[in-house]
């Protein structure tokens, strides 16, 4: 392990319920709704970003990665002036220098010695100022949707599914089939000549990179240590290639020397080093070079993968870990755990921090904040650190939204109307429900509304005079019905459903249209869905005289 003396090497990180950069990135909602607050961590530095206070940062300076001009250690959150009034959706922090995602652009600052900051040319020197990265036509990026980064090395998904990289490179990291480093984002491929496409999302470790790809498969390129790479092969690659073993991937963490995936079933697996029982199948400590299973472990809903310790949230709200834990990042014997085991005083928890290295953390309703583990730095926040272990809460993050950005939308499912012979109306049931991905959504997330309404038209006979006499006119009519609920927690969804009332005297076999739309707290984005329906026809009882 590092050495943990010099350097504040984790601070607090909080969490938007969808991690979807690597072990030391996270992401917020989608720039049309409410920041996700966040704090990205990594060895040296951290920063954090808010709705209200926007990007500040802490902890280690001399590579002016704290983005306000001074040099040396700060152990206390401040602004970071090239950001003021940025849209900032995303942060991730490498070793000394840092990330921004605004508005499909990456902008940089801190440590360049390995080309960090992306400017081209030949000079490594360090800045303050945030720099658009650019690619490797010379001019800024402007289609990012996602951005990661490890050491020294940044890695970034583009719109079209692409993945590009810069900075370290000495091992293949950055996946453009060389092993040196690159002062502009070049993109990743699979070989000499085909492109890696399909990109879901990148992560990147100590010295590798993986990527989560639309078929749910998982590709790794960079360094093989222990079999980090989970192709079967040993050595280094420098293109992407396969994890053997893995299908049915939804989300990936890489963390020094080995990689853990949750699988659509709830499960998860993992590969490379086990060294420190990081792969969490009992005594032992050979190396896995393809994805193997955690032994006992479902129901999983999120995955935290940090340096050598992994974290995973399961439905029932309860946290287990295992692995590296002679900072008692797992339990208070600050023995190594090879097996999953709970850790009681994180139940509850709606999202776990994405820690890197030795200090997981857990968001609660409300936006309370708990970390446990290695502290020796005062990473956590608190000026007095508390002993190991201890889950701790954490004052003063500012934390003013609870942010639900789901999969990024909602849908409506409309039930098919049903018709009562003995009454003139049809009843028809909109039911709305969130589609959150492999995550448990907090009842907080649950406050808005949801609108359902029918389009409907029929024709009728109207009276007209003409000269003085009676015709009769056919007329189009055009109405609509609409209802509104509040959002509920459903399960592990928001949801609301509504029931309309529709005349069959007019809808006989016509076909109806049924919009829906949700909006939630400015975390559920506004999503409108229609439906369209051929009514069937209906014989309507006649009311005795």
């Amino acid at each position: 392990m590092k050495d943990h003396s010099d350097f504040v090497r984790k601070l607090l990180r909080a969490f938007p319920v969808l991690v979807v950069a690597g072990a030391m990135s996270v992401t917020a909602a989608s720039a049309s709704a409410a920041v996700a607050p966040q704090v990205a961590p990594n060895y040296t530095v951290a920063c954090m970003l808010s709705d209200a206070s926007g990007v500040r940062c802490a902890g280690d300076n001399d590579n002016l990665a704290l983005g306000d001009g001074t040099v040396g250690k700060r152990y206390s959150y401040a602004d970071v002036p090239g950001m003021a009034g940025k849209p900032v959706s995303q942060l991730a922090t490498g070793e000394r220098h840092v990330c921004a995602l605004i508005s499909g652009g990456v902008q940089c600052w801190g440590d360049n010695q390995y080309f960090q900051l992306a400017q081209g040319g030949v000079g490594t020197t360090d800045s303050a100022d945030p720099l658009a990265v650019k690619d490797s036509t010379g001019f800024p990026i402007t289609d990012v949707t996602q951005v990661a980064t490890q050491d020294y090395t940044t890695c970034a998904r583009r719109s079209n599914g692409s993945a590009w990289c810069w900075g370290q490179g000495s091992n293949g990291q950055l996946g453009d089939g060389g092993v040196t480093d690159l002062s502009l984002a070049t993109q990743v491929y699979r070989d000499a000549v085909t492109p890696l496409s399909s990109v879901v999302k990148v992560v990147g470790g100590s010295n590798a990179s993986c990527a989560l790809l639309a078929d749910a498969t998982v590709v790794c390129w960079g360094s093989d240590a222990s079999g980090a790479l989970g192709n079967g092969a040993d050595g280094n690659n420098p293109y992407a290639a396969p994890v053997v073993g893995l299908t049915g991937a939804i989300d990936i963490g890489l963390g020094d020397d080995f990689a853990c995936a949750l699988i659509s079933d709830g499960t998860v697996k993992c590969w490379g080093a086990d060294g420190s029982g990081n792969q969490g199948n009992g005594p032992g400590t050979t190396d896995n070079q393809t994805a193997t299973a955690v032994p006992g472990l479902a129901g999983v809903s999120q995955l935290a993968v940090g340096y050598a310790t992994t974290c995973v949230l399961r439905t029932d709200a309860s946290v287990f870990c295992w692995g590296y834990n002679e900072d008692k990042e797992v339990d208070a014997s600050g023995v190594n755990v090879d097996a999953p085991i709970n850790v009681p005083a994180a139940t509850g928890a709606i999202q776990l921090g994405q820690q890197w290295d030795e200090t997981p953390c857990a968001l609660f309703r409300g936006g309370g904040i708990k970390c446990w583990g290695y502290n020796g730095s005062g990473q956590v926040g608190l000026p007095n650190p508390p002993a190991e272990y201890d889950p701790t809460d954490i004052p003063g993050l500012d934390l003013v939204t609870l942010a639900y950005p789901g999969t990024g939308s909602a849908l409506v499912v409309p039930a098919k109307p049903k018709v009562n012979k003995r009454k003139t109306n049809y009843s028809l049931t909109a039911a709305l429900a969130t589609t959150p991905g492999p995550l448990v959504v907090p009842a907080e997330a649950c406050t808005g509304a949801a609108t359902a309404s029918v389009r409907y038209s029929y024709t009728k006979i109207k009276i007209v005079k003409k000269n003085g006499k009676k015709r009769h006119k056919k007329v189009k009519v055009k109405k609509a019905v609409t209802r509104t609920g509040a959002l509920a927690l459903s399960g592990a969804n928001c949801a609301a459903s509504f029931t309309l009332s529709l005349p069959v005297k007019y809808l006989n076999g016509k076909k109806v249209t049924v919009n829906a739309t949700a909006a939630g707290n400015g975390s559920l984005q506004p999503v409108t869905v229609s439906t369209s329906y051929k009514l069937a026809k209906v014989k309507i009882k006649k009311k005795k005289h």
